[in-house]
């Protein structure tokens, strides 16, 4: 019996489309060869082909250790990759080898083949990777005379480490120990994204960024000119790296710019921050706006927002020069005058408390010596109302004020003591010793003008003036001596007022002396 007609037609159907799947396959096959025949010809991951693109991009001359290519995936993986200055070793003297300014313990590159059609490498993965760069500086830049095609999709260069050089023969090179270094979208002419985590060795901190940066400018168009931006954080950076302070502070914030000058804000915290000097610790917090010149390194900051204990102050600052001078622009302060004097002072207590507000203008000149002798200021401020805590003042002023009321009885124990008032004074400090211009003050009964300085180092107190007092001069004595006073009366009366004689304000600080007499001592 015959095979019906249809079964014919369907196996000629499969007869036509087996041939066509084999034509196909010989097509497909052809294609491969051909491919593997052009990369055989021109492999992109040879040695000498890799070495040619690297110097290329780097225009640094190259060398590998042991060097071998894959091609599932397609790439290679090299040892002992070493970059050099192109003309370093030209300056060096006969039989000495140039330190690389790049070493990379192993090199691995890897992409596919659709993306190698394209010139892209999909990750490049860098271990054990050290950039060394000279006393004398180093530069590592895209070659402008020859356009760089190539692309690479992600570059890793995790547990890196950057070391630079110390200027002077028989001290440590600083080393920043880069714990993650991840980039992506490289080589295409435009913004590549970037997330870097590193060890800061001076002062130690640590440090992450993210964020944004290129296009890269080549050296015709300016590196420093390239675009960057983000966002930064540091961890425990620790202040006594600057000797004079003592604690730990932490940051974050934003960046934009170039790598010749960011503009930056953000805010910090330091729960134990101090002068090393005096022992006590404060909780520091700031807010603030400014520049960062990558240059120089200088530091603009026109907008200067800080908490310290119970000071609140809105300033300007800046850190600029070689060697860098710090300078504070306090535009107004205010809060508790106890944690301002103990900022500078060993003592367990401040010997004046109560509410101040104040500005200053200050400055930290690049000088080796102690803190207190550096620092320069000069400013006013204004305590109201004003109490001193040590008993021994505290008595002295009392009977200061009762003196000048004509108060000849003694003070009540349970009586609170008196206070000062409007205690506000000009001050100039240089040299480690504060001048005091036009320091008032008043205590019921009286008001004072006095001038004089206060030492940092020794604590002494030297402030001489002149005391009006409610009472006549014979009213504030006792005794005998009070009777021959009353024919001097008439000498130190004043206008509306009882009478003004001169007083002094002596001693160390936290026990200071007051005394009143009929002549400047």
């Amino acid at each position: 019996m015959d095979a019906p007609p249809q079964v014919f037609a369907r196996s000629g159907q499969r007869n036509r489309r087996a041939r066509w799947l084999k034509i196909a396959g010989v097509v497909v096959l052809a294609i491969v060869a051909a491919l593997i025949f052009v990369l055989a010809l021109k492999w992109p991951f040879s040695r000498e082909a890799m070495t040619k693109w690297l110097e290329r991009a780097t225009s640094a001359r190259v060398e590998f250790g042991n060097f071998r290519s894959t091609y599932f995936p397609p790439g290679c993986v090299a040892e002992d990759v070493r970059l050099y200055q192109q003309q370093s070793q030209a300056k060096l003297p006969d039989g000495q080898k140039a330190e690389p300014l790049i070493r990379v313990q192993k090199l691995t590159i890897t992409t596919g083949y659709g993306a190698l059609l394209r010139k892209h490498i999909e990750k490049m993965v860098v271990d054990g990777g050290v950039v060394h760069i000279p006393a004398g500086g180093a530069e590592l830049k895209s070659n402008s005379g020859k356009k760089n095609e190539v692309t690479i999709g992600e570059l890793l260069a995790d547990n890196s480490v950057l070391e630079l050089a110390p200027d002077k023969q028989g001290k440590t090179p600083v080393i920043f120990k880069i714990r993650r270094a991840r980039f992506k979208n490289l080589g295409n002419g435009d913004t590549s994204a970037y997330d870097v985590a590193l060890s800061v060795p001076m002062p130690r901190a640590e440090v992450e960024s993210k964020g944004w940066i290129g296009p890269w400018r080549d050296a015709n168009g300016q590196v420093r000119g390239t675009p960057i931006s983000g966002e930064y954080t540091v961890r425990n950076l620790d202040l006594e790296s600057f000797k004079s302070l003592m604690g730990t502070i932490s940051s974050h914030g934003q960046f934009q710019g170039t790598l010749a000058k960011l503009n930056v804000s953000g805010e910090t915290e330091s729960p134990d921050f101090g002068v090393q000097e005096s022992g006590h610790h404060f909780p520091l917090s700031t807010k603030f706006r400014g520049t960062v010149d990558l240059a120089t390194g200088d530091v603009e900051l026109p907008v200067l927002n800080a908490k310290l204990g119970s000071l609140a102050l809105d300033a300007d600052a800046q850190i600029t020069g070689k060697p860098k001078r710090v300078q504070l622009n306090v535009k107004r302060g205010r809060g508790d005058v106890q944690d301002m004097l103990l900022l500078f002072s060993d003592k367990p207590k401040s010997p004046i408390a109560g509410p101040i507000t104040f500005e200053m203008r200050s400055s930290l000149p690049p000088e080796k010596r102690p803190f207190k002798q550096r620092v320069r200021l000069t400013g006013n401020f204004d305590i109201n109302p004003a109490r001193f805590t040590e008993d021994d003042t505290e008595d002295n002023v009392a009977k200061l004020s009762a003196h000048a009321r004509g108060d000849k009885k003694e003070m009540d124990k349970d009586e609170p003591p008196p206070v000062l008032s409007n205690l506000r004074s000009d001050v100039t400090l240089a040299n480690g010793e504060a001048h005091f211009n036009n320091l008032t003050f008043s205590v019921p009964g009286a008001t004072a003008n006095m001038a004089g300085t206060y030492a940092l180092t020794d604590k002494k107190v030297n402030l001489h003036g002149k005391m009006k007092m409610q009472a006549k001069l014979s009213e504030a004595t006792k005794g005998v001596k009070s009777f021959f006073l009353k024919l001097l009366n008439p000498f130190f009366k004043k206008k509306n007022a009882g009478s003004e004689v001169p007083v002094a304000m002596t001693g160390k600080y936290g026990h200071t002396h007051f005394s009143v007499g009929l002549t400047k001592k």
